[in-house]
């Protein structure tokens, strides 16, 4: 590192103060912004980390006053309305495709029965319902 003593300019301080050199005040600097992002870094981890708790405990609570849901997605013919339903249950349930001709020719009905593990408490869990109905094309 080079030990050289050089002076902030005058036009922007009234004071003549004398500095190391320009390696080590850019490391100081350096160092400073590193500390306070750790310092913004915990904190923004802490409010993060409370919003997904209260997120879950939202959730939570509405999956015990509604235990049972129907969706139901309607639409244009060949529009994507079997793939959000297969994106809805996890997995391929009704067939999907391609090509302009539309897969579903009739309303389909998929029932998932799960059960929601809040992540704030171990002992707390609901059982819930969803039913799925896949419409063929709706056109206006």
């Amino acid at each position: 590192m080079v030990q050289s003593i050089e002076y902030y300019d005058l036009e922007h301080s009234s004071e003549k103060k004398p500095v190391q050199g320009v390696d080590e005040l850019m490391h100081r600097i350096m160092s400073y912004w590193q500390k306070l992002n750790q310092k913004v870094s915990g904190f923004v981890s802490v409010r993060i980390e409370n919003l997904q708790n209260m997120v879950d405990n939202t959730y939570f609570l509405l999956l015990l006053m509604v235990k049972q849901a129907n969706i139901v997605v309607c639409g244009s013919a060949c529009v994507g309305k079997s793939t959000l339903v297969n994106s809805l249950c996890g997995k391929e349930v009704p067939k999907t495709s391609s090509s302009l001709c539309s897969a579903t020719d009739e309303m389909k009905k998929y029932v998932l029965n799960q059960t929601y593990q809040s992540v704030n408490e171990a002992a707390s869990s609901t059982e819930y319902s969803i039913t799925i109905w896949d419409t063929s094309g709706i056109e206006s």
